[in-house]
Order: structure tokens, then sequence, then C-alpha cells
């Protein structure tokens, strides 16, 4: 089996909440996935589909998941409901 490592952190959107952490759960679960920790999910904002970035370690800042989401989710971080967001 191929063995592959994932960047972290990064940022994506779901349709369902729910989806977040079942994502998280998937790639932990993963035989091919080498990562030195658990991937943590994080639900960070809502604009029509939900915000979410995923990290090991310690979570990212909020400005850290700001530039998260605009890079790869490609959407204006202005429009987004970041209520999630504690400082």
């Amino acid at each position: 089996m191929t063995e592959f490592t994932l960047e972290v952190p990064y940022a994506m959107q779901f349709g369902d909440y729910h989806d977040i952490d079942d994502h998280a759960d998937t790639v932990n679960d993963h035989p091919a996935i080498v990562m030195p920790d658990k991937l943590k999910s994080y639900e960070c904002g809502f604009h029509g589909v939900y915000f979410a970035v995923f990290y090991v370690g310690k979570r990212p800042s909020r400005t850290e998941m700001k530039k998260l989401v605009q890079r790869d989710c490609d959407c204006d971080p202005d429009n987004i409901d970041w209520r999630w967001i504690k400082s």
C-alpha cells in the first residue's frame, strides 16, 4: 500500500455540518494516510455552506482560519458569518 501525507492545516466547505466530523474520522481511519497525530476539525463559519478547518496539534488562530478558508475554498471571507470562531 502506498502511504502519503496531507498538508495541514487546510479548510473545506460542506453542505451539512455533520460531514465535517465524518471527514476527519475518514482521514483518521484511512490506513494510507500518515500523520503524527489525529486530524481535528473545527467548524468556523457559514455562508450557505459550512466552513471548517482541519489541523493537527494546536488549532489555528482566527486570522489563520480566515486565510485558510479564503485559500482553500476560494471565497470572500468578508461574506462569511464567523460567529463560531473564538478569539
